[in-house]
């Protein structure tokens, strides 16, 4: 399994809209195969961070997700809403997400 970390950063006055760019990706994300989770949130202590974490059961559901975003247009350029975006990718050794256990428990649904 694959975990995002993304901070943004947002402008001041911006936080609105950024709120609205990342709420617009969660629901297109919650449509694509190989979603685990998305929790989407403020930093503590930072009226101006919004933190979101999303799990991948794979790296090819990730990156198939990021093939379909560069082909959608922005609502709004990215640049005028974050002074700063950071992405942190971990990759996950948990037995649970392997791709057999994943399979297997899949057969027994």
């Amino acid at each position: 399994m694959l975990v995002v970390l993304v901070i943004h950063d947002v402008k001041p006055g911006r936080l609105d809209q950024a709120r609205r760019r990342i709420d617009g990706n969660s629901a297109q994300i919650a449509q694509q195969p190989g979603l685990v989770f998305r929790h989407t949130g403020m930093a503590d202590g930072s009226e101006n961070r919004i933190v979101t974490v999303t799990g991948w059961r794979r790296a090819e559901d990730r990156r198939a997700w990021d093939t379909l975003k560069r082909s959608l247009p922005p609502e709004v350029d990215p640049r005028e809403v974050f002074d700063h975006v950071q992405s942190f990718t971990v990759e996950t050794y948990d037995e649970r997400w392997r791709p057999e256990a994943v399979a297997l428990a899949e057969e027994h649904r």
